[in-house]
């Protein structure tokens, strides 16, 4: 029985240092893709239009947001 608990013990820590520093966000992120792309595209499309039109629609953001993911193999090579 001993030699199983240390296991059982070994196991939870070698575990849990592994799984702890995956927060709600990056596991998040692994599981949808999609999202990421759509708050990196939004957050980029912010600040876009912030610096150019310095005022924006919603309407003219969900734009610049959509044309962002519809290119954002390109738009993620200007990020880099």
């Amino acid at each position: 029985m001993g030699k199983f608990t240390s296991k059982l013990i070994l196991f939870s820590l070698i575990f849990g240092s592994i799984v702890i520093p995956l927060n709600a966000k990056n596991i998040e992120t692994i599981w949808n893709p999609q999202l990421e792309k759509r708050q990196k595209c939004s957050t980029w499309s912010n600040r876009f239009l912030t610096a150019k039109d310095g005022t924006f629609t919603q309407i003219k953001l969900d734009k610049y947001i959509q044309m962002c993911i519809e290119n954002y193999e390109s738009m993620k090579n200007l990020w880099n």
